[in-house]
């Protein structure tokens, strides 16, 4: 699977953000030997940022990778950023 999605970023405060994800994503489906088959579609998101501090962040999001007739991916991350 590949997605391409660009963000949106709308800062709340000097430490939170919410943002948007919008893009494209493709998968190729393997379905149990039987037949495979190559799936695109439209990707959405939203989530929220929150700094602790200049160097770390944690954010968490919802993202609707694909959505078709044969295959629905989606999925809620929890992640902790640090800049070096």
């Amino acid at each position: 699977m590949g997605s391409l999605l660009v963000k949106g970023n709308l800062p709340i405060t000097e430490q939170t953000a919410m943002y948007v994800l919008l893009g494209g994503s493709i998968a190729k489906l393997d379905q149990q030997n039987v037949a495979s088959s190559t799936e695109s579609g439209t990707s959405f998101g939203l989530g929220a940022h929150y700094a602790f501090s200049r160097n770390s962040a944690v954010t968490i999001e919802y993202l609707n990778s694909l959505n078709s007739s044969k295959a629905k991916i989606g999925g809620i991350n929890l992640a902790f950023q640090y800049r070096f």
